[in-house]
């Protein structure tokens, strides 16, 4: 018996077990199960005894059985098992999105599932970034949640793994560092308006420049302009240039120091200015009022009039019929009509050609 305690208290020792556990606070070895009571405990004998019988009452034969030393150190544990659940970064949950810069702060709540009280350590991760919270005691059976403050604090913009973890488990998630500066460009139908709606527009405190462009055949053009400081607003811009061309149109933020020129709409963007681009966000803008590239029938700009971004008013007389469906049949071989057969592909499989199938989809739309 002697024997065993020496040597379960010298390995104990090796491991750093008590003192560690000392070190951050921890309960200590006497208060919860003695060493002793660690051999006596996890003591294994041969022969038929009942194992669940008290310690006295066992078979004394073998003397106090044959010491499990991995199993005594394992119950000589100070620290609570514990469990984590409910991570939040930043109010968001496991995964958020936030300005780069902001102090995001990381919960995650922490229950005692364990026969110990005692305190613990938890880590927390983000990417490459750690930090350590020591916590007070935890009764069998609590909870708690842990706060970690500016969590994010340094981080550039990126996207990164987020970990809190215990002794005995982990929960992750990730958080995402978007710029001071930023822009969204919805995808959305322009039915009744000239205009387009721009969300969550941020300058940082900076006079901005908002340009809304198409991609022309000599560059980009410029279809609308904004001018003004943003906190996280929504911008409504007027498209005064390629008005009812469904397209996929991009909004550009820009100090609206570093543009070339203060635009109007229809010109084309420098290089000086391309490069002066903070941030972009690109959608596709549908409209009813027309598509003037766009001349199946000369003279009539084929429209939309679902709003769907499909030009099914192929001869742009204001209503969809059968003779819309047999001018795109007579005109399917011609540049305008395959040029241009995104807007065309009613049938929806193919829109890099236009074909009969098209046809029969287009008709089948006829009221």
């Amino acid at each position: 018996m002697l024997l065993g305690v020496v040597l379960l208290a010298a390995i104990v020792g090796a491991v750093g077990g008590v003192a560690a556990q000392d070190e951050v606070g921890a309960t200590p070895v006497g208060e919860n199960v003695t060493v002793d009571e660690a051999l006596e405990g996890t003591a294994r004998k041969p022969g038929d005894y009942d194992p669940g019988a008290p310690a006295g009452e066992r078979d004394t034969r073998y003397g106090s059985g044959i010491v499990d030393i991995p199993a005594a150190i394992e119950s000589l544990s100070t620290g609570p098992a514990v469990e984590l659940s409910g991570l939040d970064i930043a109010g968001s949950g496991t995964n958020a999105t936030v300005l780069e810069g902001s102090g995001v702060n990381v919960s995650v709540v922490v229950e005692n599932v364990g026969d110990r009280s005692g305190s613990f350590d938890l880590n927390l991760s983000v990417g490459a970034v750690g930090v350590t919270a020591s916590t007070g005691e935890l009764a069998v059976g609590g909870t708690e949640t842990v706060v970690f403050g500016n969590a994010t604090g340094g981080l550039a913009e990126g996207s990164y793994p987020v970990t809190v973890s215990a002794a005995n488990n982990s929960v992750g998630g990730e958080v995402s560092l978007e710029p001071l500066e930023s822009v969204s460009l919805p995808e959305q139908n322009v039915t009744n308006a000239t205009e387009v709606t721009l969300e969550g527009v941020v300058s940082d405190g900076v006079e901005a420049l908002l340009l809304v462009t198409y991609e022309g055949d000599n560059g980009t053009v410029v279809a609308g302009v904004a001018n003004g400081t943003y906190a996280n607003e929504s911008v409504t811009i007027t498209l005064e240039s390629h008005i009812g061309f469904p397209d996929r149109y991009t909004a550009h933020l820009l100090p609206a120091a570093d543009a070339s020129s203060s635009y109007q709409p229809g010109e084309t963007l420098s290089a000086n200015t391309t490069d002066a681009v903070v941030v972009s966000a690109t959608a596709r803008v549908s409209t009813v009022r027309g598509a003037p590239d766009v001349e199946v029938i000369d003279g009539n700009p084929a429209k939309d009039t679902t709003g769907d971004g499909m030009l099914d008013d192929v001869r742009g007389d204001g209503q969809l019929n059968i003779f819309d469906v047999q001018t795109l049949f007579n005109k399917r071989d011609t540049a305008i009509v395959q040029n241009h057969s995104e807007l065309f592909n009613f049938q929806g499989a193919n829109p890099d050609e236009v074909n009969i199938f098209d046809m029969q989809a287009l008709f089948g739309q006829i009221p």
